[in-house]
């Protein structure tokens, strides 16, 4: 497998240190998409007219400006908009979701991918959503399925994608999508002392995702990376217990964030890559010393063949809050800033796990990002040069409204490739 940057000016390149996608192994990443030229912070061609303002919708104008973009640069890729398999979407306003689904129907004309939808914060203001896509090249042959046995979406969109080795799943909600949180989920009303919400919710999904993979021919055992979205950051400690029980050992690497969902009244979502059942590639678990070593349920990193999946790392030493590296001084407040202190500590950190999974900051093929606050991203952008270099990789950066440690204000994850 060998990484390559792809470019094209068919689509808006970033200002930032990084690529509009990469390519690997039949897989291309892009970087996340808003409907920016990075000229003006929303694109001409995806603006309204204010002075007819109930003849537009923002939401498709801005969603049709990102299909059109991801469409040139998957073929740049050597792909097609027929050929995601993968479409995370997030959400400035979750109420605006539904402006987007027909722009979606038009777009994906292909088999429906798996998707995940969250709200958050967007990086760039009037932005209104960002898009996130994988795609596969014809080196892969792409297989969609869904089971009767676990909920089927309304919204359209498979329950799971196998691309090679891997199934990518769409984000797991505790719904049935007929009445809501479904029954089993639910805390009963006469005596909500008694149960805890996110504990029933955290099972209904873990067993739903067992349910889907165990018709797709594989397991829990086999997950390699999660993204977990809470409503409330506070429900983690709820939401560790019962993860606890279902991986009493070797556990997926793992991200948790704040962020809103798309149906009311849920409390978590979690999306998956799972290895597939016949895939002779071997799980391991990635842990050195030389950082901080998690004191919650989950590993530094998996490696599964050449690919490296990290947990989200945070500038924690898991002892005392932030790690003493990222700590601005009191007495000096106004020499570094909060942004580029976290997100040094944070690269350094990823740097260091790579480096002990056999690879480098030069074998990152995608990023997510997360920022509780979004004035701190200028300076984080200045911590992303110093460390990449020349080295571009996709990138996805979003607002979340809370991390599991407090104080942390940045938070970043990786997909990498293996070099040895």
């Amino acid at each position: 497998m060998k990484k390559e940057i792809i470019r094209t000016d068919e689509a808006p390149h970033p200002p930032a240190p990084f690529a509009q996608a990469v390519r690997a192994g039949g897989y291309v990443m892009l970087s996340g998409q808003t409907a920016t030229d990075f000229r003006s912070a929303v694109a001409l061609g995806a603006r309204g007219n204010p002075e007819f303002p109930h003849f537009h919708s923002d939401i498709r104008l801005q969603s049709e400006c990102i299909f059109e973009n991801v469409s040139a640069v998957l073929k740049a890729a050597g792909s097609s908009i027929e050929r995601v398999i993968k479409i995370q979407t997030l959400n400035e306003e979750m109420s605006e979701f539904a402006g987007h689904i027909p722009l979606r129907r038009k777009w994906l004309t292909g088999p429906p991918p798996a998707s995940t939808a969250i709200e958050g914060g967007s990086c760039i203001p009037g932005c209104k959503i960002l898009i996130d896509i994988v795609g596969v090249t014809d080196e892969i042959e792409p297989e969609y399925f869904n089971t009767d046995r676990a909920p089927r979406p309304l919204a359209p969109y498979s329950q799971a994608v196998r691309a090679g080795d891997f199934w990518l799943l769409a984000g797991v909600l505790a719904s049935d999508f007929r009445t809501g949180v479904a029954p089993e989920a639910r805390v009963n009303p006469a005596f909500p002392l008694f149960e805890s919400s996110i504990k029933k919710q955290t099972a209904f999904v873990l067993d739903t995702i067992a349910v889907i993979l165990e018709a797709a021919g594989t397991s829990l055992e086999r997950i390699v990376k999660v993204q977990v979205t809470l409503t409330d950051i506070s429900d983690f400690y709820g939401f560790e217990e019962v993860w606890r029980s279902y991986f009493p050992q070797n556990p997926p690497a793992r991200t948790v964030y704040e962020g809103g969902l798309v149906n009311p009244g849920m409390r978590i979502e979690v999306d998956v890559i799972a290895l597939a059942g016949d895939s002779p590639l071997k799980i391991e678990p990635i842990e050195t010393e030389k950082i901080p070593v998690p004191s919650v349920h989950q590993p530094q990193a998996v490696r599964a063949g050449d690919l490296i999946f990290s947990s989200g790392i945070l500038a924690t030493d898991f002892k005392e809050g932030v790690s003493p590296e990222a700590r601005i001084n009191p007495n000096f407040p106004n020499y570094i800033a909060r942004g580029e202190a976290q997100t040094d500590c944070c690269l350094t950190y990823l740097e260091t796990l790579l480096e002990a999974a056999g690879s480098g900051l030069g074998g990152i093929l995608k990023t997510w990002t997360y920022h509780t606050d979004m004035a701190d991203l200028a300076d984080s952008l200045v911590s992303w040069r110093n460390h990449l270099g020349d080295n571009l990789l996709a990138s996805t950066t979003s607002g979340t409204g809370g991390l599991i440690v407090p104080g942390c204000s940045v938070m970043t994850e990786a997909i990498a490739l293996a070099e040895s």
